[in-house]
């Protein structure tokens, strides 16, 4: 697994909680 990839999609989950 890319651990780039993974932040990735932590960051973007986190964007997404912090919009909703």
């Amino acid at each position: 697994m890319a651990s780039s990839e993974n932040k990735e999609m932590e960051e973007s989950s986190a964007g997404v909680r912090m919009v909703l």
